[in-house]
């Protein structure tokens, strides 16, 4: 594991807060450091689908990751996707 990428989660440490279920590999790998990292977007969830079909024409990948619930103390939080969720 590079050391960019152990800087990375070492530096998230105070913006992320980690479901206790989420293991140090997953963690690693959403703060990989060899990666030039994924593009976020954040928008209203009324324009979510139309937006994520038209970034699939073109992109190789595109996935709703998550969504904003209510307002929070400014940290990201990580939580393990229910089965049956569908974003």
């Amino acid at each position: 594991i590079p050391g960019g990428t152990k800087d990375n989660l070492a530096h998230a440490a105070t913006h992320v807060h980690w479901a206790a279920e989420i293991p140090e590999i997953e963690r690693l790998i959403l703060c990989d450091a060899q990666t030039s990292g994924g593009l976020l977007i954040s928008l209203p969830e009324a324009e979510a689908a139309s937006l994520l079909a038209e970034v699939k024409k073109g992109a190789a990948e595109a996935a709703c990751i998550g969504k904003i619930t209510n307002a929070g103390e400014g940290m990201i939080r990580i939580l393990r996707r229910q089965s049956g969720d569908d974003q």
